[in-house]
């Protein structure tokens, strides 16, 4: 049910994207175009809404198999941001068995501009908090193995570095998705073959109960051998775009600081320039921010 909300969820947000004027004939065609766009996601949701609620989402074989996997795969659009996960376990004939578990997907927020990297970001923040509650949901052992996939190249690279290297942003969220998993447990896939993606951009009823990809993950998780270890997979940090970035706005803050220099007997901040306490503390709260984050 994920990727039908967040195709509805995206359609209510346009209004709020920009200021709507309702004066102006312009904006009026603009909300009645996404007036017929929510009408028909309705309609078309509605003739399949029954059948995918009847279904009973059954994890079988769990309690007998001691060969359980859990797959999570996270993707992220300018749009949206999510996270689905896939139970793997050895059937006694020896085939493999996949089942789908959950899915949990936001939209990207508007107040706040995130880069594609960020909510990529974040998307595996949402699969390494999944991982934990779907182990305690289903009571799954402490060493049950896991493997979270994604396919930003950025955000992986992000997680194989030091926490310490990157801003605030990046920092606080590599740390706790290094909390929540193990880093050798986070792969490369391809964008074709994950299920994620159509949380990010949406799909109608009628597409998604017919979606393979989506109920059974890609073709390759239900076959008795994994894709091998690629270069794909081995990133670096330093071969990072960001990197060098990051070191860029160490050294102009450095400059910065080597080059305000404060006269004798006078602070950082003049208070009496401003005519309330209020202003000059948010003022100072603001100096005091950019020195030290």
């Amino acid at each position: 049910m994920t990727p039908l909300g967040g195709a509805m969820g995206r359609i209510r947000q346009v209004p709020w994207a920009k200021t709507v004027d309702f004066t102006a004939m312009a904006d009026l065609e603009r909300l009645l175009r996404r007036r017929v766009a929510a009408k028909g996601w309705v309609t078309r949701t509605a003739n399949v809404l029954a059948d995918l609620l009847d279904q009973k989402t059954e994890v079988a074989g769990v309690e007998t198999s001691p060969c359980a996997e859990l797959h999570v795969f996270a993707d992220a659009s300018p749009k949206a941001y999510g996270s689905c996960v896939y139970l793997r376990f050895r059937q006694p004939d020896g085939s493999y068995c996949v089942s789908f578990v959950m899915s949990k997907g936001r939209v990207a927020p508007l107040r706040q501009r995130l880069t594609l990297p960020r909510l990529e970001l974040m998307a595996c923040l949402m699969a390494a908090e999944l991982v934990k509650f779907v182990r305690e949901s289903l009571h799954l052992p402490e060493d049950t193995q896991y493997v979270c996939w994604s396919d930003s190249m950025i955000a992986l690279g992000w997680l194989r570095g030091r926490p310490e290297r990157w801003g605030v942003f990046v920092r606080n969220r590599v740390v706790q998705i290094q909390e929540l998993t193990a880093l050798e447990n986070w792969r490369h896939c391809r964008s074709e073959d994950n299920p994620a993606d159509l949380l990010t951009r949406g799909v109608f009823a009628d597409q998604l109960v017919t979606s393979t990809l989506w109920f059974g993950g890609p073709v390759w998780l239900s076959q008795p051998e994994m894709p091998p270890l690629t270069d794909d997979d081995v990133i670096t940090p330093d071969s990072l775009p960001e990197t060098a970035g990051a070191a860029a706005e160490v050294g102009a803050l450095t400059a910065v600081r080597v080059e305000a220099e404060v006269e004798p007997g006078r602070g950082l901040v003049q208070v009496e320039r401003y005519g309330t306490l209020s202003k000059a503390t948010r003022v100072m709260g603001w100096v005091l921010r950019f020195l030290y984050n």
